[in-house]
């Protein structure tokens, strides 16, 4: 039987063979769209210039303004995007469970508003790149301290596998 790190490598092998079908497509895209992540199947030099397959900005501007209206909307910074609650609604009514959970929420919120977190700035890339490919990384870290960190993955860095029940 594999031990762990074989299963890891061999499943990123295949998610890696599983998107290449959609590469191409991610690249064009890229290039119409979000040029500075136009290095799917194409490898850039920094300081390259990029973009020039843009004949009119509508693509860039719709897709900015597409993310900017999906970050308004799902994740505002000033409302109550998420709750938190149990399965068990007879638990969950407990005012010393509710009052938990209230607790916690507003540490999350504490953390996702926390300019140390990095999550305001990160959703701008995630939410770019979810509304272009229909896919945003976003990975989270830890701080030296043990606070959660956020930043933008690159779609082209990320191998996204599940098995047979979407897992």
């Amino acid at each position: 039987m594999p031990d762990f790190a074989e299963r890891i490598n061999r499943d990123n092998d295949y998610a890696r063979s599983q998107r290449q079908l959609w590469e191409p497509k991610w690249q064009n895209l890229a290039e119409f769209e979000l040029p500075s992540m136009a290095k799917f199947t194409a490898k850039r030099n920094p300081g390259e210039v990029r973009g020039e397959k843009i004949v009119n900005t509508t693509g860039l501007l719709s897709a900015r303004e597409c993310a900017v209206r999906v970050n308004g909307f799902l994740t505002s910074e000033g409302t109550t995007w998420f709750d938190l609650g149990i399965p068990d609604v007879r638990i969950e009514r407990n005012p010393a469970v509710r009052g938990w959970l209230d607790y916690l929420k507003s540490v999350m919120y504490t953390v996702f508003n926390s300019p140390g977190s990095g999550f305001e700035t990160s959703k701008a890339s995630m939410y770019k790149q979810l509304t272009v490919f229909g896919n945003g990384p976003l990975y989270i870290g830890e701080s030296p301290g043990g606070w959660p960190v956020f930043r933008p993955e690159f779609l082209g860095n990320c191998s996204i596998w599940t098995d047979d029940n979407n897992n």
